[in-house]
């Protein structure tokens, strides 16, 4: 009888085994049932034991207690539904005897009709990453309770300053009246400026309280229907005294045709008023222009453009932050809280909408507020 040689392995599973053995990865196969059947010289260097020990189920001998669960749990659902197996488990590395983190995945080869013939898995080690990631969620964590606690403080120290505040307010006005009545003309001036002082800072406190509302997630939307036409002749109304006082001119236009909105009708007036008191402070002697416009059935645009100083590019990316000003050096610019702007910002995006601006140094500015007619959200 004619002697048979073994049959050679096929050029692909030699090509396979060269190529797994050469990875710097951690390698290996099972059979359609999920049983360990193959592991690369990455995996026994890892963990220095040797190949029969980790067949089968042995490989569970070194991943770390509490995940073994989990990726007992994955890997049968993977078996079942003959889908992608992916887990991050921890995995005993026997030099040092540390658990260290791994992306565990493995793909299903199927013949011709497809059955499942074998699965082929690695393991990377993304401990380093995930430490990484851990520090951030936790620097994370830390900044937003700082935040919190700053918004908190920011309420707690704004409510307080409110009371005594509107006492200053209240008492000068009284005084007006009672040196005018006294003939004490010459004492008017300087009550004036207390009022005017008591109502910025007022002013000051009430937008700081705002801003601590949003970013604690209390801002609060009453939404409700109203008349667009409405909203904007209220908030030129408001600013109409410095509009005058700096000899500007107030266009507002409305189209009868634009339909009602249902949204937060207190403040979308508060943004336009921002905007328009903005426009008033760095325009003076020209126009100021008040439009709503609807651009789709559901969206409406309010714009407010003026002639104003303008601002120069580099301005513009960091307008909308708290606190930030545009351009130092003018008495207007230094005269702001840099609240106003972020505050609009912030409304408009609780009504589902958004801000933006186009400004040329020297030409004026134009800001647009684009909402929605409906879907405010409500909380």
């Amino acid at each position: 009888m004619q002697q048979t040689s073994a049959a050679a392995p096929s050029p692909f599973q030699i090509s396979y085994r060269e190529l797994a053995e050469a990875m710097p990865q951690q390698v290996w196969t099972a059979q359609p049932s999920g049983h360990l059947d193959y592991v690369n010289r990455q995996v026994l260097d890892y963990c220095l034991r040797d190949t029969q020990t980790l067949l089968g189920a042995g490989w569970l001998s070194i991943v770390h207690p509490d995940d073994i669960e989990r990726s007992v749990a994955l890997w049968t659902r993977a078996l079942q539904e003959g889908e992608p197996y992916e887990v991050e488990f921890r995995l005993l590395r026997a030099s040092d005897q540390m658990y260290r983190w791994h992306l565990g995945r493995a793909l299903a080869m199927r013949d011709d009709q497809g059955n499942i013939v074998r699965w082929i898995g690695t393991n990377t080690d993304i401990h380093d990453r995930k430490l990484a990631e851990t520090a951030l969620n936790e620097a994370k964590a830390a900044a937003d309770d700082a935040n919190r606690a700053k918004s908190r403080f920011l309420a707690n120290v704004s409510h307080e300053l409110r009371t005594p505040l509107n006492a200053v307010i209240g008492y000068s006005e009284l005084l007006q009246e009672e040196v005018s009545d006294l003939g004490l003309t010459q004492l008017i001036p300087d009550i004036q400026r207390i009022y005017r002082a008591g109502r910025y800072l007022l002013s000051l406190i009430n937008n700081v309280l705002d801003l601590a509302k949003i970013e604690s997630g209390k801002a609060e939307l009453v939404v409700e229907a109203f008349d667009v036409r409405e909203v904007l002749e209220g908030a030129a109304e408001t600013v109409k005294p410095l509009i005058e006082n700096k000899h500007n001119r107030l266009d507002v236009i409305c189209p009868d045709d634009i339909p009602a909105m249902t949204s937060d009708r207190t403040r979308l007036r508060q943004c336009l008023v921002n905007l328009l008191s903005n426009a008033a402070k760095f325009t003076s002697g020209g126009v100021i222009r008040l439009e709503a416009r609807q651009v789709t059935p559901d969206r409406v645009l309010f714009i407010v453009e003026d002639t104003g100083t303008g601002l120069a590019p580099h301005e513009l990316p960091e307008l909308f932050e708290a606190f930030v000003q545009a351009g130092p050096g003018s008495p207007e610019r230094e005269a702001g809280s840099g609240l106003g702007l972020a505050i609009t910002r912030q409304f408009c995006r609780l009504m589902n909408g958004d801000i933006s601006v186009e400004s040329e140094l020297g030409k004026g500015s134009c800001f647009t507020l684009d909402l929605p007619v409906t879907g405010a959200r409500t909380g």
